[in-house]
C-alpha cells in the first residue's frame, strides 16, 4: 500500500487552521511531531500585524515578522527569524519526527526560501509533511508540488485520515 508524504491543508482567508491542527495533533499523543504552528494574529502598536509560531517540541514561541513601520507596504517576514527557524527544524529531523508540519506554504517558499529546505528535507527523510496553504498561494503550491501533493480540505476529519494513511507502513507516495 502506498502512503501519502506531502498534504496542502487548504484553509479559507480569514480562517487560522491552527487550533484545528492543534486539536487533531492532541488526539494523537504518542505522536512525534516536529514543526511550527502560527498563533493567532495579535495587533501592536503600529499599523502592522505581529505573526509569531509555537515550535512544536519545545514550545517556544517565535516572532517571524518585523515592524517595518507604519508607512511600509512591503512583506514582514523576517528572513532572518525564518532561517533561524529553519536551522531549528533541520535538527528536529534528525531525531525523526512521525510528522513535520509546517507553519505555512507561501511565496517565500516558493521563491525558494522560507522553510522550503525543511520541507524538501523532510520529503528526502521519508518525513509525512502538512502545510497549510492560502486560497492566494495555492497557485504557486501547485507550481512547486505539482501531483505530488495531496490536497486537504481543512476539516478535523479530513485532517485525521490524512494523518492516518500518511502514518500507515508502506511504500511512499510521491
Amino acid at each position: 500500500m502506498t502512503r501519502p508524504l506531502l498534504a496542502a491543508l487548504l484553509f479559507d482567508d480569514g480562517t487560522a487552521p491552527d487550533p484545528m491542527i492543534a486539536a487533531v495533533l492532541e488526539r494523537h499523543p504518542g505522536l512525534r511531531v516536529a514543526g511550527l504552528l502560527q498563533s493567532p494574529v495579535r495587533e501592536g502598536d503600529c499599523d502592522c500585524r505581529d505573526l509569531t509560531v509555537r515550535n512544536l517540541q519545545t514550545g517556544e514561541v517565535h516572532a517571524i515578522t518585523q515592524n517595518l513601520g507604519s508607512q511600509s507596504r512591503g512583506c514582514r517576514l523576517d528572513g532572518g527569524a525564518l532561517a533561524e527557524l529553519a536551522g531549528g527544524l533541520l535538527q528536529a529531523l534528525d531525531e525523526g519526527p512521525d510528522l513535520l508540519i509546517l507553519n505555512r506554504f507561501g511565496k517565500s517558499e516558493a521563491e525558494g526560501g522560507g522553510l522550503r529546505q525543511v520541507l524538501e528535507a523532510a520529503l528526502l527523510r521519508g518525513i509525512p509533511t502538512l502545510a497549510p496553504v492560502n486560497p492566494r498561494h495555492i497557485g504557486l503550491w501547485r507550481d512547486y508540488a505539482g501531483d505530488l501533493a495531496e490536497e486537504v480540505p481543512c476539516q478535523p476529519e479530513a485532517l485525521e485520515n490524512w494523518i492516518s494513511r500518511a502514518l500507515e507502513p508502506g511504500e511512499i507516495c510521491l
